[in-house]
């Protein structure tokens, strides 16, 4: 009888403990909520400027293709003469902004402000997610500390681009996917099909978000979870069927521009195996020495060449990354699998295109995996000189390291538009209010020329031969020609020598000074 009292007193205590221990876990984590979002509201207002018009171009295109969307013209180029069908962005981003401007009329500022909402919604789900894959809260916190604090994910939190929807996408799959981890019957697990749901989104965002999948394939593949992966790649394949059809039916660009060597100078041809192994090589370079040093500290080239400290930097980050991995003891596949499947698509993507946007969807992971692996290795060498364990909260010191970064991300928001784009925009504004509606314009930058011009506008013909040049503008029926000077290559490659050709052709209709840019009024557009 007594020894039935003393276990059950010591029942009570243990689930006393438990309930106090949750409810302590459960105030550190409200804690660090509030403070993720006190300082990332206090920080994204400090930056946000209403007035910045981000010059990159996808921007402009990404908000015609979701106005189109929304005033129900369907999924169809935007500078295009006839309704054809876009293949080259993927719906997920526009059928957002369509959304957007449903609800609220959104404009283009709008929309990057509901990036920021996004940006936050990440970094709290990042949180959450973090303290499932390990221990921790305090780990999840820092790390999500640093995920707020880049200034990469930062300058796409202020812009009209699909990075960020696309990191929310991937990370509300990562975070139903480790909930889903102690469900059974994976048929009646809505989290699994939240999470494959979410992966699918992100394939619909970003064509790259078919790494996603692979390393979901990956994780129940190693874990022998076979109902589970028979029953996520069901459901995936399911929801990306439709886009798969279409691409079928209607082309994508991709292809096309993977086989080129250069997409921009078409005249160069297409592959060779050594051109691409070139392609692979430069993709390399580029990415070890400056991407993922620069997208994980804000670093900035000041010299032509890459300095050693750079391709040093990005060493260690991958060295500190990969023993992240190798110290998880879940989950250690799929991160793997994500990695090494987002940058196979990289390596042999044109490098022309490389850059840090294509690198950005794996930042947050790359923080937790790279801040993993240096606590790893601090408290291993702690260990060997019995020293304490290691608070993860000591890391946020270097949190003022990213001051300097935001800092110059802030200043460059506030900075004038470069002339040369302002002359490009009064054109277009000119071109409002002075042209007839049904005018035909062809610009270097067509979606950024209609977005203010609010005129049909079709790109250039990137072709060393003036007939070539020329017998375009005649069969797209086009009244105006912009020649600009943004400082594209092919403008002075292609479009001028063939003005230069033809000048009675093309009469000024409106000159703009410093630099010099002209609206020319082409003579033989066919009506």
């Amino acid at each position: 009888m007594a020894k039935k009292v003393q276990a059950s007193n010591t029942k009570k205590t243990e689930t006393a403990t438990e309930k106090k221990s949750s409810g302590f876990s459960l105030n550190v984590d409200w804690v660090h909520v509030f403070i993720l979002s006190a300082l990332f509201w206090m920080i994204y207002l400090w930056i946000f400027n209403s007035n910045y018009m981000d010059l990159n171009g996808d921007n402009f295109a990404y908000f015609l293709l979701g106005r189109g969307l929304a005033e129900g013209h369907g999924y169809v180029n935007a500078t295009s003469i006839h309704p054809t069908p876009q293949i080259h962005f993927p719906p997920g981003f526009p059928f957002i902004i369509a959304t957007c401007i449903k609800l609220f009329n959104a404009d283009m500022m709008d929309v990057s402000f509901v990036m920021g909402l996004f940006y936050f919604i990440s970094i709290l789900l990042f949180y959450f997610t973090l303290t499932k894959i390990q221990a921790s809260k305090a780990l999840a916190f820092v790390v999500s500390i640093f995920v707020l604090l880049n200034q990469l994910l930062m300058s796409s939190a202020v812009s009209c681009m699909s990075e960020i929807p696309f990191v929310l996408a991937s990370i509300a799959g990562i975070f139903f996917l480790v909930r889903s981890a102690s469900d059974d019957n994976p048929l009646k697990s809505w989290k699994l099909l939240l999470s494959v749901g979410a992966f699918a989104i992100g394939y619909y965002i970003k064509s790259i978000g078919i790494a996603l999948f692979g390393a979901m394939f990956l994780y129940f593949l190693f874990s022998k979870k076979w109902k589970h992966l028979l029953v996520s790649t069901g459901a995936y394949v399911l929801m990306v069927l439709p886009w798969y059809i279409r691409g079928k039916q209607v082309g994508s660009s991709y292809a096309s521009q993977l086989m080129q060597v250069n997409p921009y100078k078409p005249e160069l041809g297409n592959l060779t195996m050594s051109t691409f192994i070139e392609r692979i090589e430069n993709n390399f370079i580029r990415y070890v020495s400056l991407d993922i040093p620069t997208s994980i500290f804000g670093l900035e080239l000041t010299t032509e060449k890459t300095p050693l400290s750079f391709w040093i930097t990005g060493i260690m980050i991958i060295a500190f990354i990969l023993f992240g991995i190798f110290r998880l003891k879940d989950y250690k596949f799929f991160f793997l699998g994500y990695i090494v499947a987002v940058f196979t698509i990289l390596l042999a993507w044109p490098d022309p295109f490389g850059g840090l946007r294509f690198i950005e969807v794996l930042v947050p992971v790359f923080l937790f995996l790279f801040i993993y692996g240096i606590i790893g290795l601090v408290e291993f060498v702690l260990g060997k000189l019995s020293i304490a364990s290691f608070s993860p909260y000591w890391l946020l010191f270097f949190a003022m390291y990213y001051y300097s970064p935001l800092e110059s991300l802030k200043n460059k928001l506030t900075e004038p538009t470069p002339q040369n784009y302002r002359n490009y925009f009064e054109l277009a504004k000119w071109a409002k209010a002075n042209t007839p509606k049904d005018a035909v314009f062809s610009a270097r930058k067509p979606d950024m020329f209609m977005y203010f011009a609010d005129r049909t506008t079709i790109g250039d013909k990137p072709s060393l031969n003036d007939t070539v040049v020329l017998d375009y503008f005649r069969e797209n029926s086009v009244d105006y020609v912009v020649l600009e000077q943004l400082g594209f290559a092919s403008t002075a490659k292609y479009l001028y020598p063939a003005i230069q050709k033809n000048q009675a052709k093309f009469p000024i209709a409106i000159q703009l000074p410093n630099p010099d840019t002209y609206l020319l009024k082409f003579t033989e557009g066919d009506r």
